[in-house]
């Protein structure tokens, strides 16, 4: 990446999923700044905030927010009585009923803060992340209206207490995640009468070899990105988003020169 620099090919680089010790000794090892973090950050998913956040807002970086609303968690669409019917949301611990139930309290004051602002649940997510200095928020858009929707979270200004109101509710969502989430996500698949008919998953690859064979028409391919934002000045109130006319499950193309581990 440093050569690449050095004969002006790349601008800037960034880092993919690094921790705050890999982001800083990744800029030891270049000798200059690595400008961006990408990274899992949103209301259900706020580890960012207890080291990178501050980091970036201390030295001029960037965290850039993938899955900002969380597979659409966040949007208000799902609840335990509307669990997702998709088979990705279904096998996404998140959209357990239990941890459904466990959002709702989270979801609830969502709402309350998007009515006060008249917005959609979704803008309101997008509005609470890039309230924090130097956070990009890249939410997927399927179409002109959701595209549209995603940059005008970037006008929405939150007030202090509604910003500390959504982390308090976010910070007491605990929801099973990791081997806990085995159990139950297993149980509704080996009961049901589409288990019989249908192999379980080994891997990435066998789900993308299924995916492919049931959706021919779907390519797998990065979407480009476009960016907007509220001022020439600054990083807070950017928001970065994607269009795609046919659906896709590859991991986005970065917005700049990437190191992934």
């Amino acid at each position: 990446m440093r050569a690449l620099q050095d004969v002006g090919l790349v601008d800037q680089v960034g880092v993919s999923n690094y921790s705050l010790d890999r982001w800083v000794a990744a800029e030891a090892a270049l000798g200059r700044p690595v400008l961006s973090n990408q990274v899992q950050y949103s209301l259900a998913h706020r580890g960012p905030e207890d080291d990178l956040l501050p980091y970036a807002a201390e030295r001029g970086r960037l965290v850039i927010a993938y899955s900002p609303l969380a597979q659409g968690l966040l949007s208000g669409r799902y609840s335990a009585a509307n669990p997702p019917s998709g088979r990705v949301r279904r096998i996404n611990p998140l959209f357990l009923p239990v941890n459904l139930e466990r959002a709702e309290r989270l979801l609830a004051t969502l709402r309350e803060v998007a009515d006060a602002h008249d917005v959609s649940m979704s803008q309101a997510a997008l509005a609470y992340l890039v309230h924090h200095p130097g956070v990009v928020a890249i939410p997927g858009a399927s179409s002109v209206a959701q595209v549209e929707s995603n940059a005008a979270a970037g006008d929405i200004e939150l007030r202090d207490d509604e910003v500390a109101a959504l982390a308090a509710v976010a910070r007491d969502f605990e929801p099973i995640t990791g081997r806990h989430a085995v159990g139950p996500l297993l149980r509704p698949l080996a009961s049901g009468a589409e288990q019989a008919a249908t192999p379980p998953l080994r891997s990435a690859g066998g789900f993308l070899r299924r995916l492919r064979a049931r959706r021919p028409a779907t390519r797998l391919r990065p979407r480009p990105h476009r960016a907007c934002h509220r001022g020439p000045a600054r990083a807070r109130g950017l928001v970065g988003f994607e269009l795609s006319e046919r659906p896709s499950y590859l991991v986005r193309r970065p917005l700049i020169g990437y190191l992934f581990h």
